[in-house]
């Protein structure tokens, strides 16, 4: 249907939507951008972005209309680059929830140890994220690096590039919790 880089959005046909230049991802972020369905919404796509390290480390997002433009999409210009918090890794992850409709969007915050989860549902995004702390603190030089959910979306895996760590977590997916972090480099040393 279309992509992005987290910077421009294109249609299927390669051409930049109407409202699609101008989002404010990071050229070289880990995990740029990350597009996902509106629940229950025929044609709506959220458009999660996130900064690179040369930036502030905004996660922001902007809702993408498939039914404008002939049905090649529209960025919807007054729903383009909402900031949803600041300062955040480059790390961004989409999750089912557990009732079958509902997404789970997490990153990790930045100067922090905490994992936001935010909770995408038929009424739009909550902006009040189940946030979890655990695991390392990502100071601001951990920033880069991903985060990946497992296919059943039970565990969660967080890397931090110059900060050499990778941790597997366990995730809730009903609640959006994330627990029991495991040090991965522990698992080789045993």
């Amino acid at each position: 249907l279309f992509y992005t880089e987290g910077s421009t959005i294109w249609d299927r046909n390669d051409n930049v939507m109407p409202n699609g230049a101008g989002l404010l991802g990071g050229a070289s972020s880990t995990q740029a951008a990350l597009i996902v369905p509106k629940p229950g919404a025929c044609g709506i796509y959220y458009v999660f972005t996130t900064q690179d390290h040369m930036q502030n480390g905004d996660f922001r997002y902007s809702v993408v209309d498939m039914c404008l433009n002939s049905g090649f999409g529209d960025v919807i210009e007054d729903q383009k680059n909402i900031l949803i918090e600041t300062p955040c890794s480059e790390k961004l992850t989409a999750v089912p929830n557990t009732n079958g409709t509902d997404y789970w969007i997490i990153t990790h915050e930045l100067d922090g140890g905490a994992f936001l989860a935010y909770s995408l549902t038929p009424d739009g995004l909550d902006p009040v994220p189940v946030v979890s702390t655990t695991g390392s603190y990502h100071a601001s030089n951990c920033m880069i690096g991903p985060l990946k959910a497992s296919h059943d979306g039970t565990k969660l895996v967080c890397a931090t590039t110059f900060c050499a760590s990778v941790e597997l977590f366990d995730l809730d997916a009903t609640t959006g919790v994330v627990s029991n972090p495991v040090d991965v480099a522990d698992l080789y040393s045993l």
